[in-house]
């Protein structure tokens, strides 16, 4: 049944191709060129150039879907005589097209086509300069906000002291001591290493060591009452940089540490992390076992001249 209908198609087809054979045998079989239209002047209308099979051809398969012309090429009660099938889908259109339509339906249907072309040219003229105008727009605003952003940061740098100079500032006692000195080296290499906990250690520890100073400036009755507000003090030092971890933490916390036992006649504070390691002289060991020193809550306070403990350091095992 199938290969009656497709004989019957093919004689059908065959009877068409040779009514008009003559007149489309002179055409191109291939447009493959780009739309012109004459403009007009003040008293000219507008001219075009001759609508073709090719050019239908052409528009219909870029307004489409090629792949729908090839699906349909491919389909056995389309095929078309004496066109092989190896011939482009723009060819085998263009065939198909002057088997079936007749000269008038061409030019309707080409009239159609190239108003639509027509229309979605202007159309995409007109999308692209609006997106040229809206991301104009958006560079615009981004320009400014960056702009913004940089005046505020700018404003913001010219409050703002260098690290260094936030060291000498909190950090260099005066008159200067052999530990003093070595406390603000100690920091200032602090600044130039990897470590990103260095600006929020400085920052907690220069808070710390202010109150502490602040208190060793009071006047007290006498030592022992000293002592035991200096202490106070400097547990709230070590609060502040608890969790804190840089490289210089120990060697500045005894810096620290003889700093302070300066200002005192009979007591020496010694820092709760001079050693790792629990000593029963200066750390609170009771039930700690033989862990490992992590960080103080408070410093050790001895006698100097007996070395004798008065407040031993309490201290959190690793």
């Amino acid at each position: 049944m199938a290969e009656n209908l497709e004989n019957k198609n093919e004689n059908s087809l065959s009877l068409v191709i040779k009514q008009n054979q003559k007149e489309e045998d002179d055409r191109p079989t291939n447009y493959s060129g780009t739309l012109s239209f004459t403009e007009k002047s003040d008293n000219q209308a507008v001219t075009t150039s001759e609508i073709t099979h090719d050019e239908v051809a052409f528009l219909l398969i870029q307004y489409t879907d090629d792949e729908i012309f090839e699906r349909i090429k491919k389909n056995e009660y389309l095929k078309l005589p004496y066109v092989d099938s190896s011939v482009s889908n723009q060819e085998w259109l263009t065939k198909a097209l002057k088997t079936i339509l007749s000269h008038e339906d061409i030019k309707k249907l080409g009239e159609k086509l190239r108003k639509q072309s027509g229309q979605t040219q202007n159309f995409s003229s007109q999308t692209t300069q609006n997106d040229k105008e809206i991301l104009i727009s958006q560079l615009q605003n981004s320009l400014d906000e960056a702009t913004s952003q940089k005046n505020a940061a700018e404003r913001r740098l010219k409050n703002v002291i260098s690290v260094e100079t936030y060291v000498d500032k909190f950090f260099t006692e005066n008159p200067e001591t052999a530990d003093s000195k070595r406390l603000v080296l100690l920091l200032k290499d602090a600044i130039d290493s990897d470590n990103r906990e260095v600006p929020h250690f400085l920052m907690q520890l220069g808070k710390g060591w202010f109150y502490v100073k602040g208190v060793l400036s009071l006047s007290f009755e006498n030592e022992i009452e000293k002592m035991e507000k200096v202490h106070s003090a400097l547990s709230f030092l070590l609060k502040c940089i608890s969790e804190i971890s840089i490289t210089e933490r120990r060697d500045a916390l005894n810096c620290i540490a003889r700093i302070v036992s300066e200002s005192f006649k009979g007591y020496s504070f010694v820092s709760p992390e001079q050693n790792l390691q629990l000593d029963p002289m200066i750390h609170d060991a009771a039930g700690k076992g033989s862990g490992m020193v992590k960080e103080g809550i408070t410093f050790a306070v001895i006698r100097k001249e007996s070395k004798q403990p008065v407040k031993y350091a309490e201290i959190v095992i690793a």
